[in-house]
């Protein structure tokens, strides 16, 4: 199975990737542009990538990438879609959300663990939960890598045998 691309989270000048959200649809329901997303190809089989920001503690929807059924592509707070060939683009949509609640990001993946067809956060070694309440950053706080096992684990994964499904699927 094909690794699926990720939704891009910017925070402290740094690039994430969304992992999870309390209320997913808030961030980002492509009904409510009137969307009708289709896959471009099969890593990305949702139709679309979202651009998230954290710019002076406000989560801002950035940007997007999005492939449609019906070549249905509206104007989003000012913006319009380019057509780059898989996908049309919206950049600089910067519309702030009134987001209330938790999302999880990553970065860093682990190289023995990409190739799945999801990054979660156990492929990632450096994770964030962020909280927000009507879209301000309220507080946030690390997450110890793979539920507490310790960083030089990561050096004892490249001599473990691979499970024989996943080793056939790569």
């Amino acid at each position: 199975m094909t690794q699926q691309a990720a939704d891009p989270f910017y925070w402290n000048r740094e690039k994430f990737s969304l992992i999870e959200a309390e209320d997913i649809y808030s961030l980002f329901d492509p009904d409510k542009y009137g969307f009708k997303p289709k896959a471009p190809h099969t890593a990305c089989w949702k139709g679309f990538i979202v651009f998230l920001a954290v710019r002076q503690e406000r989560l801002y929807f950035e940007s997007l990438w999005i492939n449609c059924e019906g070549d249905n592509y509206p104007t989003i707070n000012g913006v319009e879609a380019v057509d780059e060939g898989n996908f049309h683009i919206y950049e600089k949509i910067r519309l702030p959300l009134d987001y209330t609640g938790r999302i999880t990001i990553g970065k860093d993946s682990v190289k023995e663990l990409e190739g799945g067809a999801f990054i979660g956060r156990f492929a990632l070694r450096d994770i964030r939960k962020l909280s927000f309440k009507n879209g301000l950053l309220q507080n946030w706080e690390q997450e110890e890598w793979w539920h507490g096992w310790p960083r030089e684990e990561e050096e004892n994964l490249a001599g473990l045998p691979k499970h024989p499904v996943t080793s056939d699927c790569r």
